[in-house]
């Protein structure tokens, strides 16, 4: 289960790098 965390941390980087792009 703490890698869902994990993930969800990821993916919400991603999103934000998108955003900053």
């Amino acid at each position: 289960m703490v890698m869902n965390s994990i993930q969800l941390r990821k993916k919400r980087q991603k999103e934000k790098e998108k955003i900053v792009q």
